[in-house]
């Protein structure tokens, strides 16, 4: 090489690497992940209703958590539970944690609803204009004066007489019971604090850090059983602790992950610069051959954070993928600097073997353009980043590895071991051709049972299992203390908020008409402590301005034996009418911690939510809201099913779209049928052996194996084109099986152990990385041999 030449080749090294460093800090300071689904959702309904779900996973009711205490007798589980949360207050862990954290409802919580509603009770007489003109009637007041009547004569009538003189319909006792009713029932206070009805004593709890933050929930986690442990190895183990809340799941998830992860990574790595160091036998090229495969990630991750701000969790599965792909470069390059090296170094050998690397890049980057032509801005995101960080591998590859390598690699044992043991194999593969025509057969016999046995998974809902034991806890809290169902809700919008609670008023008259239809058994609403303000003035108009109602309430309770002149504060009621409640009010009051569970915002909307209870024809109750103006039905699990099985069939069709481009191109490159079909062969039986491997493990195909796949195809065409274009002459095409195999073996050792992983996403990525590039390396040579090679005469 010249002198200006070298000059060159050291300037693209050191602007390669300054590019590396630059966008290595750039993904550092603005590095930022998601879960968000939506991103997964297709355009319309669905899409939507994900969206609302996940409003309410970052609302304070997706913060909330319920610790259940449970103890021989419920005196000793109250005072257990206290004794927790003064713990759990001490503990800065927790304390810091905790945006709330009751076990007793707020002091003088009475006297605060008393002031709250005495003076607009009014406008709380009825639920709708309609019940309240039906409870001005003449009947409807000589029935409610009988009704006082006799809750005068019950022995427990103290609360009664106290309320009557200005209360005589009792609108305050029934709006204290829908209170409590709407709060699930199963709740009650002993001394003072929040027990079940089986004596189990509560704490409620709220976060500060959103639930899925696993980083920030695990120390309040641990806060919480240091807690539990310390208390009951005071009471002698005889205490029990029962958690709900989101919070557990994203924790102990996360932490799965986390840790195969970490353990996978460790063992893959040690294990492949082991293997490298034993082939090229030189800690520089070990170190050397990691930044073309580190750059092409850090370039990805840089162009998905400029385009989109963060990077979703499913674009950072596949990122962890593209390393197998980023791989096969450098190894292709080190094996023919070693095995059949140019004599001017290792840029001669990289520009001799430049057009297989070439070629297979851009086939990779054909097949992960399709997916840029998807609606879902999630595959979007993961094209982006294939395609940016796979050709950042290939050019720091081609512009900063050579300027890094030595002249001359050290002699290696193992390398030269390898490559006879390969040669020898090749060649016996060429004498019996039936052994490659049987590799071939194999590969598709096991993607035909793949195929037919293949469980389609949708891909966004299941792609982790939940922790049964977890899940068994959850129940047993929420069946004593939140009995609403946690996947299907009614959202009322507005632009603001006095319009979302005009459309929860709406929502609330069709869930009662639904539950009077016996398609849900009972609802929790906003709209039972808080009504729009237009609806309690609609309300109060409609009883007070009932003719001569007056009159027509003196003789009904006249006649039931009552002195009008009592109700005095009543009648002064009827002609001061006094300014509705307003959402301000209610989060000014004790109510305040449970209102703000009903209300989300989000892009300047406001949301009200709505629980349900026991829905017994979601079919029905949905066609219902659905003609509700501002309301929406979420069924969580339907909406999942239907765009899981739109993103798979969406996919599989950019997938099949891909494999079409990937063959297109081949055809421009080599112009030959079985040329083309050696190269390209590879990369379909390996997808079908991978299927099929899915199938064997009882795993299923859903997007993180489809998006898997993408990685086995490119793979596969890699090996391919890099013996298609070497099988001219001997040495090379040694040097490139030798690449092939360190190649497979490297994304095995990479991928192949996150098949034992417990979490079935990286379990997924494990079975198909694994079986697919076994396959692929089985059936390269295999599929080459047979449709003819530059010297195929030579072994005829």
């Amino acid at each position: 090489m010249t002198e200006v030449g070298g000059r060159s080749v050291r300037r693209a090294a050191w602007l390669a690497g300054a590019s590396m460093v630059a966008l290595a800090c750039f993904v550092a300071l603005r590095f930022s992940a998601t879960a968000d689904i939506v991103a997964f959702m297709p355009d319309g309904d669905d899409r939507q209703v994900a969206a609302l779900a996940r409003l309410v996973a970052d609302s304070e009711l997706g913060r909330s958590m319920v610790l259940m205490v449970g103890a021989p007798d419920t005196d000793q589980a109250v005072a257990a539970a206290r004794a927790i949360e003064t713990r759990l207050i001490q503990d800065p862990r927790s304390r810091d944690a905790f945006a709330a954290l009751d076990g007793e409802p707020p002091p003088d919580i009475d006297r605060a609803l008393w002031e709250l509603y005495h003076d607009r009770r009014l406008a709380f007489v009825a639920r709708t204009p309609d019940e309240a003109a039906a409870r001005a009637t003449s009947e409807a007041l000589a029935e409610a004066a009988n009704r006082l009547k006799r809750e005068l004569a019950n022995p427990m009538s103290t609360l009664i007489a106290r309320v009557a003189p200005s209360d005589p319909l009792l609108t305050m006792p029934d709006l204290y019971d829908e209170l409590h009713s709407s709060l699930g029932g199963g709740v009650s206070l002993r001394d003072g604090r929040f027990v079940t009805e089986d004596g189990h004593a509560l704490l409620f709890a709220a976060t500060r850090a959103p639930a899925f933050d696993a980083t920030a929930q695990r120390p309040l986690l641990d806060a919480i059983a240091d807690a539990f442990a310390a208390e009951n190895a005071e009471a002698g183990g005889t205490l029990t602790l029962d958690t709900s809340g989101v919070n557990r799941f994203a924790a102990v998830t996360a932490s799965a992950v986390e840790g195969d992860v970490k353990r996978v990574g460790v063992v893959s790595s040690v294990a492949l610069l082991a293997l490298l160091f034993a082939l090229f036998r030189s800690p520089r090229v070990v170190v050397v051959s990691a930044l073309p495969v580190v750059g092409g990630v850090v370039a990805g991750a840089a162009a998905t954070l400029a385009a989109y701000g963060r990077i979703h969790g499913v674009t950072l599965a596949f990122g962890a993928s593209l390393i197998g792909v980023a791989i096969d470069y450098v190894v292709h390059l080190l094996c023919h600097h070693a095995i059949a090296p140019a004599q001017s170094g290792p840029r001669a050998t990289l520009d001799r073997i430049w057009p297989g690397l070439a070629t297979g890049a851009v086939t990779t980057l054909v097949g992960f353009v399709a997916l840029a032509g998807s609606s879902f801005r999630g595959l979007q995101e993961v094209a982006l980043f294939a395609v940016v960080g796979i050709s950042a591998a290939l050019g720091y590859t081609r512009w900063l590895l050579p300027a890094l390598l030595p002249q001359v690699l050290p002699a290696s044992r193992l390398r030269a071991a390898l490559a006879r043991v390969l040669a020898v194999a090749l060649s016996k593969l060429r004498a019996q051709r039936g052994i490659a025509v049987a590799l071939l057969l194999a590969s598709l016999a096991l993607g035909t049972f793949g195929l037919s046995r293949a469980e389609w998974g949708a891909g966004l809902a299941d792609l982790g299992d939940l922790d049964p034991d977890l899940l068994a806890e959850d129940d047993r809290v929420r069946s004593r203390v939140a009995r609403f169902e946690q996947s299907r809700f009614v959202f009322a919008e507005g632009a603001t908020v006095d319009e979302a609670l005009e459309a929860n008023d709406r929502v609330a008259d069709a869930l009662r008409a639904a539950v009077a239809d016996g398609e849900l058994a009972a609802f929790r609403s906003a709209a039972t402590f808080v009504p729009s303000p237009a609806r309690q003035r609609a309300v109060a108009e409609a009883f007070t301005s009932a003719p001569n109602l007056r009159d027509r309430w003196s003789t009904a309770f006249v006649e039931a034996g009552f002195r009008p002149e009592a109700f005095g504060q009543f009648t002064q009621a009827l002609a001061a009418p006094v300014a509705p409640l307003t959402w301000e009010d209610v989060m000014e009051s004790p109510l305040a911690s449970m209102a703000r569970t009903f209300r989300a915002d989000d892009d300047g909307r406001v949301y009200f939510v709505t629980f349900l209870l026991d829905v017994s024809d979601a079919d029905a109750l949905a066609a219902r809201i659905a003609d509700v103006p501002g309301a929406t039905w979420v069924d969580q699990p339907a909406a999942m099913a239907r765009a899981g099985a739109a993103v798979r069939a969406r996919t599989f069709e950019l997938f099949v779209a891909g494999l079409v481009a990937v063959l297109l191109t081949l055809v421009a490159r080599y112009r030959s049928p079985r040329r083309v079909a050696a190269a390209f062969l590879p990369a379909v039986l390996g997808a079908l052996a991978a299927v099929g491997a899915l199938a064997v493990a009882g795993l299923a195909v859903d997007l993180i194996a489809l998006t898997a796949l993408l990685m086995v195809v490119s793979m596969g065409v890699d090996y391919g084109v890099f013996l298609a274009d070497s099988d001219a002459d001997p040495d090379d095409e040694i040097a490139t099986l030798v690449g092939v195999f360190v190649a497979c073996g490297s994304t095995v050792l990479g991928f192949g152990l996150l098949a034992m992983s417990a979490f079935p996403m990286l379990r997924t990525i494990g079975v198909t990385a694994a079986a697919g590039v076994v396959a692929c390396l089985l059936v390269a040579p295999a599929s080459l041999i047979l449709l003819g090679n530059a010297r195929e005469g030579e072994h005829r």
